[in-house]
């Protein structure tokens, strides 16, 4: 569902199965990536946080998070600046 533009049944699936499997590393990563999607930068940098938990060595999470953090710290300064946002990477 997420990579067919069903972005938010997908959250709504990955956060059902994450609730009955709290260390669920693929869910917590999809929800991330799936919230970033959305560019909702804090929800996804706080699922890819938890599934860095549990791989602690993943180089790509790290990455992605702080290419999220970058992200979303464009997004607030262009919205401050009044330049327009440009779209999501992904």
């Amino acid at each position: 569902m997420l990579f067919a533009g069903k972005t938010e049944e997908a959250i709504a699936d990955l956060e059902r199965i994450l609730s009955a499997n709290p260390g669920s590393f693929h869910a917590a990563a999809a929800l991330g990536y799936a919230h970033l999607r959305l560019r909702r930068y804090d929800e996804g940098v706080r699922y890819l946080k938890a599934a860095l938990a549990q791989d602690p060595e993943n180089k790509s999470l790290k990455i992605d998070i702080d290419q999220a953090l970058a992200d979303a710290a464009q997004t607030v300064a262009e919205k401050s600046s009044g330049q327009s946002v440009v779209s999501p990477r992904k």
